[in-house]
């Protein structure tokens, strides 16, 4: 069996530490790198949540680390079960995204980063290069 259900149950919180940890911390550094490149925060949190799962290529990754003694067996049923969780709640992030958005720009202190960030930059260009 790929995935021991038992493992899973038994280690349920500590998966779910795993998931949030990751979903977090990927759409903490996905949403200011797509703000600094102009978008909307809207857009920001589309694409963070888009991307906040772990891919579908650490499933192989994982296997490998199994087969090569790099990861025991229970790390390898803890990495199965994050990795399938986070792909399973990312559609249901992206569902609810707009309203995400929504709500954070609502909070005073998102818009005065988000105008900051909205601000026009002044370029400089050197001579001749233009």
């Amino acid at each position: 069996m790929l995935i021991d259900p038992i493992l899973l149950f038994e280690n349920l919180v500590l998966i779910l530490e795993l998931v949030t940890v990751i979903m977090v911390g990927k759409a903490a550094i996905i949403i200011p790198i797509v703000l600094r490149f102009g978008y909307s925060p809207k857009t920001a949190i589309l694409a963070s949540f888009g991307l906040n799962q772990i891919g579908e290529f650490s499933f192989v990754l994982a296997l490998v680390g199994l087969q090569m003694g790099l990861i025991s067996e229970q790390r390898y049923s803890l990495l199965l079960g994050t990795i399938a969780i986070t792909l399973m709640l990312t559609p249901a992030w992206i569902y609810f995204a707009p309203y995400v958005a929504a709500r954070l720009d609502r909070l005073p202190l998102v818009r005065r980063y988000v105008k900051r960030l909205a601000e026009p930059k002044l370029l400089s260009v050197p001579e001749g290069a233009a």
